[in-house]
C-alpha cells in the first residue's frame, strides 16, 4: 500500500458494547498542606494555554504508543491517521469516510466561558467540529476514536474502533474521558450529577 494514499472505509455495524465495571465518586477541595520541597518538575503553560490553536475547538495532534512501540499520531483537521516506526518511518496511512458535526449551541457557549478573549471571535464564527474528539490505544493495539458524532438522544458520542492495520472494525457508545486501558477494560472519568466526577472501570465485550 501506498502510505500516501490513506485507506477510506465505510461505516460498519456496532459490534461491541460497555458495561459497567466499578465506580468511584470524585469531589475536590483545598489541601490541608502542600510541600514544595517534593516538587518533581514545574513548567510555565500560561503562554501555552493563551494560544487560540490549542482550544477545545481548535486544531492539536494526537498521539498514542502500540505495545510494539509504533507510534499513531493523527492531527486534528482530517480523519487520517499515521502509523510510525519507532525510527520515525511512516508505515501506513488510515481513516474513516465521516460527516462533519455541528457545534450546538450549547457547546459553542460551553468554550466561549472558557476561552481566552482572543479566540472568542474564531469560536463565534466556526460551524463544525474537528473530525475527531481524540483516540486511545488498547491493550491489543486496537485504535479507538472518540468522535463528535452523536446517538440518536444526544446524549453520548461514537467511539469508532480500528484493528491494528488501521482496519475499521466497530464502533460503541458512550459519554466518557478514556484514560487508561486494563485488558478488556477501561479507566475513565465522567461528570456526574451535582458537579462533580466519577472515576469509573468499564468492560468492552466484543460481539
Amino acid at each position: 500500500m501506498n502510505p500516501k494514499n490513506p485507506i477510506l472505509l465505510p461505516d460498519v455495524k456496532q459490534n461491541a458494547s460497555i458495561k459497567e465495571v466499578f465506580s468511584i465518586e470524585m469531589s475536590f477541595s483545598e489541601p490541608k498542606e502542600f510541600d514544595t520541597t517534593k516538587r518533581l518538575v514545574s513548567l510555565n503553560v500560561t503562554d501555552v494555554f493563551k494560544k487560540p490553536e490549542l482550544l477545545y475547538f481548535g486544531k492539536f495532534v494526537d498521539w498514542g504508543v502500540m505495545s510494539d512501540d509504533k507510534i499513531v499520531v493523527g492531527m486534528s483537521d482530517k480523519y487520517v491517521f499515521h502509523i510510525y516506526e519507532p525510527d520515525g518511518d511512516l508505515i501506513k496511512e488510515f481513516g474513516k469516510e465521516y460527516e462533519p458535526e455541528r457545534i450546538s449551541p450549547e457547546e459553542r457557549n460551553k468554550e466561549m466561558n472558557r476561552a481566552h478573549p482572543s479566540a472568542k471571535d474564531r469560536i463565534k464564527e466556526m460551524v463544525y467540529h474537528k473530525p475527531f474528539h481524540s483516540f486511545t490505544i488498547d491493550n491489543e493495539n486496537r485504535i479507538i476514536v472518540r468522535t463528535w458524532e452523536k446517538t440518536e438522544d444526544g446524549k453520548n458520542y461514537f467511539y469508532d474502533v480500528f484493528d491494528p492495520e488501521g482496519v475499521y472494525i466497530s464502533r460503541f457508545p458512550g459519554n466518557f474521558s478514556i484514560k487508561q486501558w486494563i485488558h478488556d477494560q477501561f479507566l475513565a472519568v465522567e461528570d456526574i450529577p451535582g458537579g462533580k466526577s466519577a472515576v469509573k472501570i468499564y468492560r468492552v465485550i466484543w460481539k
